[in-house]
C-alpha cells in the first residue's frame, strides 16, 4: 500500500469540515521545513555527540550502534526495525563520472536522508554506499519510502539510472548486538536483489538466513570451479530449416561438478549473477568459444566452421572496454568478427537502456553481429526494438503457443513479419515439435534452434556433427548399394530427378536411391535412410497419403502398366511437400520383383499452379498467407480493387469506383466515422508525393462490428505518370490488445504508472492545460487491511470497483491512471476547480457505496488536490504537490479531500 513511510504530525494543520460530513477543503498547508534538522546528524532528534561520518554528516558505525541502543532502551514499548540499503551499480557510477562525483552523490544522499527522516530514528553510512537506518516499526511503509527514494534518484542525474533495494530486519531480539542486527538486514537486502516476484525489498527471517548461507557456500564452490575450469562450453546447433543445414550454434555453460556431475545452468547462473561472478563466466566462455573456432578452422577448414553465438549478461554492458576487449580476443585468435555473434537480452535494456544502446552501437560499429535474445518475453519488446539497433532477433517459443489460428500463433506470425520488414533475421528458440517447426516455416521463420534438431552438445559430440556436415557448396556424399555397380550408380546420380528402387513384396524395402532422391528426402545416403527408417520404402509418405500409395503399389503388382503418382511426403528435417512421378514394375536379373520410381520435388510448382489460378496472384497470395486484405488503387480512375475473404471460402475481388470522391457517402457503412478523415489524409499524403504511407483505423469489413486495422501503402508510378497504391490491410485487434496490456492496468482498466506519467507530461506541454487544470492523487483508506484480512482477490475486486467509478465520472480526455498499489492519479484538463471538487465528492460518495467484505461500512478514499499553473512542466511537478496534499489528508484522519496551497 502506498502511504507516507512515516506518519508525521498533523498538529500544525487547520482542519475545516462542512456540515453533513462532506469533506471539501482541509486548511492551509504549512510550507515544508526542508532543512530544519540540518544540525541533527543521522536523522535522530538527540543533540548528543555521536561519532559522525565526515563525508555525509550521518552517524558512523559506532555512533549508530550507540544511538540504536539508546532508542531501544528509552522506548521499551516500541518495536523498531533496521532498514539496510545500498546503491546498485555505485562502482559503475564511480567509473563513469569519477570518485569526486561519487563522493558528491554520497554527501547528497546524506543530506536527503537527514531531511527525510522523522524523530526517534537513527541513520548512518556504514561503508562505501551502504546506508542503514533504525526507526519505529509503526512509521515504516517500505513502498512509500522506495517511491520517495526512486523519485529523488531519478532527478539527481538524468543520464544515469539508479536502483535502490532495501533489506528490513524487525528487531525481535532487542538484546542482540547492533552489528548483528545490521547483518540480518543485509541478508534481507541480498534477498531483495535476487528480485523474486519483482520485489524491491525483503524482510529477514531465519529461512532467509539459511538459504543465503547455503548460497554463499555454493558461490564459494563456483569461485573454485572458475579457477579450475570446471565450467565447460556446450553447443546447441541452429539450423536453416528449409535447407536442413546447420548455420551456427549457441554457446551454453555447463558446470561439470567433480561430485554432482553436470549441473544445470538454471541452478548456477542466478547464483553467479547475484554474487557478481557472472562476468567472469562470460569472459571464460568467450575465450573458450574463440579457442574452439580457431582449432576447428585449423583442422577442418574455414568453410566447415559455423559461427558461434555467445551471451552478454547485464554486468558485461557496464564494462567500458567491452568492445576493445572482444576485439583483442578475436585478434589473439585471428578470427573474423562474423564468426562470433553476441546475444543481449531485453532485461538488460529494462535496467540500463542508455548503457545498452551505447554498448550495442559500439559493438556493431566494430563489425560484431548483435542479436536480441528472448525477444517478446519482456514488458517493453517494441520499445526495446525501437531503441536498440540489433542485427537479428531470437524468439523464445516458450511463451507462445505456435500453432496456426491460435492467439500465440497469430502474435508469432506478426513478430516474424515485422522482423522481415525490418530486415532482421529471426531465429526461433526452443523448437521441440514437428508441428512447431512446420508452422514456423509457413510464416517465414527460416532459422530454428531446439531439441527437435539437437540438444546442447559437448565439444566432442559437436565436433562429430561438424565433420559429418558437408562443407559449403559440397553435395552430400552418397553410398553405393551393394546391388549396383559403380558405373550404374554414377549414371543414376547424373539424372536430375529422384530415382528409387524397392522390393515388391508385402513389406517393401528400399534397395537403391540415387543422389537426387537422397537430396529430396533429406538423407545423406541409402545407409542413413536405412538406419533412420529401418528400410521402409514408404516411410517418407505422409500417413494420409499411404492409402493412395498402397493402391498404386497393388496395381503395379497385378501387372498394370507404369502409373503416375502425386503424393505428399515429409523430409527428414520435418519439411512437408509434394512429389510427382511415375512408378513401374520390373524383375531384376535374379528374378526378384521390384518397383522403380522416378520423381521430382514439385512443392513450389504446385504452389505456382495454385497461384496462377487466382485472379491476381500477387495480392491474393499475400492475403491468404498473412490473413490480410490487399488492394490496388489507381489514381487516374480513383478506383480501388479490394481483395477480401468474406465467407471463409477464398478471396473475392471488390471494385470500388470513385473511392476518394465518394468516401464519406459510399463507405460510411464500412469505415468508422471517426476514421474517415484519417483514411482520406493517408491517400492525400500519397497524392502529395510520399512513397510510403500508412495509418490505423476502425472499419467493419465483415459485417460483425468495427475492428482495428492497419494499412501500409506503397506508391508506384507508371511510365505515363499515373500513380498506383498497392498494399495490405492487417487486422491489429490482437496487437492493440497487447498494447493495451502494456499501457493499461489489468485490474482497473486504467492507464498504468508509466503511461500515466507520459500522458500527464504530454498534456502539460500545452500552456492552456497547465493554466486551467486540476491534478488529483487519491488512494483507498486502509487498503492494506482489506488485503490482509480478506485476501488479494477481494482487494483486487475493490480496486476494480474504484477503477469503474473513476472511469464513469471523468471525461475521455482526462488522464486517469493507477500508479501503484491503491494509489491513483488524475489530471482533469481545462476544468473549473469547483466542478472538479463536485466530481470528486460524487466519486467519494459512490465509492462509499462499494461493499467491503467483513465490514459494515463501504470503502472510503482520501484525495489530495492541486490546481496546476504555468510553472508545471512535468508529471513530477504536479504529482508531488497533489501527493503532499493527499498525505496531509491521511494524517488528518482519512476519508477526506485536501486542497494543496502554498505557504
Amino acid at each position: 500500500m502506498h502511504e507516507v513511510w512515516w506518519t508525521g504530525d498533523a498538529d500544525n494543520h487547520t482542519i475545516k469540515r462542512r456540515r453533513g460530513g462532506r469533506c471539501v477543503l482541509y486548511g492551509k498547508l504549512e510550507a515544508q521545513k526542508a532543512r530544519r534538522r540540518k544540525r541533527q546528524t543521522g536523522g535522530g532528534r538527540s543533540r548528543h555527540s555521536f561519532g559522525q561520518d565526515s563525508l555525509t554528516g550521518l552517524l558512523s558505525r559506532s555512533g549508530f550502534n550507540s544511538r540504536v541502543r539508546a532508542l531501544i532502551s528509552e522506548n521499551p514499548g516500541e518495536s523498531f526495525v533496521i532498514v539496510y540499503g545500498d546503491i546498485d551499480r555505485f562502482k559503475v557510477y564511480n567509473d563513469l563520472f569519477g570518485t569526486h562525483a561519487g563522493d558528491q552523490l554520497l554527501a547528497a544522499i546524506g543530506a536527503m536522508l537527514r531531511d527525510l527522516l522523522p524523530p526517534n530514528t537513527a541513520v548512518a553510512r556504514l561503508r562505501a554506499d551502504h546506508f542503514v537506518c533504525c526507526c519505529p516499526h509503526s512509521l515504516l511503509y517500505p513502498d512509500r519510502l522506495l517511491s520517495l527514494l526512486d523519485d529523488w534518484f531519478a532527478n539527481y542525474r538524468e543520464d544515469f539510472t539508479f536502483f535502490v533495494r532495501l533489506g528490513i530486519y524487525v528487531i525481535d531480539e532487542p538484546e542482540l548486538d547492533v552489528s548483528l542486527m545490521c547483518d540480518r538486514a543485509l541478508l534481507a537486502l541480498k534477498a531483495a536483489k535476487d528480485g523474486h516476484a519483482g520485489s524491491k525489498y525483503a524482510l529477514y527471517d531465519e529461512t532467509l538466513r539459511a538459504s543465503v548461507l547455503k548460497e554463499q557456500q555454493l558461490a564459494g564452490e563456483m569461485v573454485k570451479a572458475l579457477e579450475e575450469g570446471q565450467f565447460v562450453p556446450y553447443f546447441q546447433p541452429q539450423y536453416r530449416y528449409a535447407a536442413g543445414r546447420m548455420t551456427g550454434a549457441e554457446v551454453l555453460a555447463r558446470w561439470n561438478h567433480p561430485e554432482r556431475g553436470l549441473v544445470s545452468p538454471a541452478e548456477f547462473i542466478p547464483v553467479l549473477e547475484r554474487n557478481g561472478l557472472i562476468a567472469r563466466l562470460d569472459y571464460y566462455l568467450w575465450e573458450q568459444a574463440c579457442s574452439c573456432l580457431r582449432d576447428w578452422i585449423d583442422r577442418l577448414g574455414a568453410d566447415r566452421v559455423p559461427r558461434l553465438s555467445v551471451n552478454l549478461s547485464r554486468a558485461d554492458i557496464y564494462r567500458a572496454d567491452l568492445c576493445s576487449y572482444l576485439n583483442d580476443l578475436l585478434r589473439r585468435y585471428n578470427l573474423p568478427t562474423d564468426l562470433l555473434h553476441l546475444e543481449i537480452t531485453e532485461t538488460a535494456y529494462m535496467e540500463a537502456p542508455e548503457q545498452l544502446v551505447d554498448a550495442v552501437t559500439k559493438l556493431r560499429a566494430a563489425g560484431f553481429v548483435v542479436e536480441m535474445d528472448d525477444f517478446g518475453s519482456g514488458y517493453s519488446s517494441l520499445n526495446t526494438l525501437k531503441d536498440v539497433p540489433v542485427d537479428a532477433l531470437k524468439i523464445d517459443m516458450g511463451f507462445l503457443d505456435a500453432r496456426d489460428r491460435t492467439r500465440g500463433g497469430i502474435i508469432l506470425a506478426s513478430v516474424v513479419r515485422m522482423a522481415r520488414l525490418l530486415d532482421l533475421p529471426a531465429t526461433a528458440e526452443g523448437v521441440e515439435t514437428q508441428e512447431q517447426a512446420v508452422y514456423l516455416a509457413s510464416i517465414g521463420c527460416e532459422y530454428m534452434q531446439g531439441y527437435l534438431f539437437s540438444k546442447p552438445l559437448d565439444r566432442a559430440s559437436f565436433e562429430r556433427l561438424l565433420t559429418e556436415q558437408p562443407s559449403a557448396g559440397e553435395e552430400p556424399p552418397i553410398s553405393e548399394d551393394a546391388r549396383e555397380d559403380a558405373i550404374q550408380q554414377r549414371l543414376y546420380d547424373a539424372i536430375p530427378c529422384g530415382i528409387v528402387r524397392y522390393t515388391a513384396d508385402d513389406i517393401p524395402r528400399m534397395l537403391f536411391m540415387n543422389r537426387k532422391a537422397c537430396q529430396i528426402l533429406g538423407y545423406r545416403d541409402l545407409v542413413e535412410y536405412r538406419e533412420v527408417t529401418g528400410g521402409d520404402a514408404f516411410a517418407p509418405i505422409l500417413p494420409d497419403d499411404l492409402t493412395v500409395q498402397q493402391s498404386y503399389f497393388e496395381t503395379l503388382r497385378e501387372g498394370e502398366p507404369p502409373c503416375d503418382f502425386a503424393l505428399r511426403y515429409q523430409r527428414r528435417d520435418g519439411f512437408v511437400g509434394w512429389i510427382e512421378g511415375t512408378s513401374a514394375f520390373e524383375v531384376n536379373e535374379e528374378g526378384c520383383p521390384l518397383v522403380q520410381s522416378a520423381f521430382m520435388e514439385v512443392t513450389q510448382q504446385r504452389l505456382d499452379r495454385a497461384e496462377s489460378a487466382w485472379q491476381n496472384e500477387r495480392y491474393r497470395l499475400l492475403s491468404e498467407m498473412t490473413n490480410t486484405i490487399s488492394f490496388d488503387y489507381d489514381s487516374e480512375s480513383d478506383t480501388v480493387l479490394l481483395y477480401i475473404d468474406r465467407t471463409g471460402k477464398g478471396m473475392e475481388a471488390q471494385v470500388i469506383s470513385h473511392y476518394l470522391e465518394t468516401l464519406e457517402s459510399t463507405r460510411k457503412s464500412v469505415l468508422h466515422p471517426d476514421s474517415v478523415a484519417d483514411v482520406r489524409a493517408m491517400f492525400e499524403r500519397a497524392r502529395a508525393g510520399a512513397q510510403e504511407v500508412g495509418t490505423e483505423y476502425r472499419a467493419d469489413y465483415y459485417g460483425g462490428g468495427y475492428a482495428w486495422y492497419r494499412t501500409k501503402l506503397y506508391v508506384v508510378h507508371d511510365q505515363n505518370g499515373a500513380w498506383h497504391l498497392v498494399g495490405i490491410i492487417e487486422d491489429i485487434e490482437d496487437e492493440r490488445a497487447l498494447r493495451f496490456r502494456a499501457e493499461f492496468d489489468a485490474v482497473t482498466g486504467l492507464t498504468n504508472h508509466a503511461a500515466t506519467q507520459e500522458l500527464v507530461s504530454a498534456a502539460l506541454a500545452n500552456p492552456d492545460v497547465r493554466a486551467n487544470s486540476v491534478c488529483v492523487v487519491l488512494d483507498i483508506d486502509d487498503f492494506k487491511l482489506v488485503n490482509d484480512t480478506c485476501g488479494h482477490i477481494e482487494g483486487d475486486a475493490l480496486l476494480h470497483a474504484v477503477g469503474m467509478v473513476l472511469r464513469t465520472n471523468f471525461r475521455e480526455g482526462d488522464v486517469v491512471g493507477r500508479v501503484g498499489g491503491d494509489e491513483f492519479v488524475l489530471l482533469l484538463k481545462n476544468i473549473d476547480p469547483e466542478v472538479a471538487l463536485r466530481k470528486l465528492q460524487r466519486v467519494r460518495t459512490q465509492i462509499a457505496a462499494v461493499p467491503v467484505v467483513g465490514r459494515s461500512t463501504g470503502a472510503s478514499i482520501s484525495a489530495g488536490v492541486y490546481l496546476t499553473c504555468d510553472d508545471d512542466r512535468s508529471y513530477r511537478d504536479v504529482f508531488v504537490k497533489a501527493d503532499e496534499a493527499l498525505y496531509q489528508a491521511k494524517r488528518a484522519g482519512k476519508d477526506r479531500i485536501q486542497m494543496y496551497q502554498e505557504g
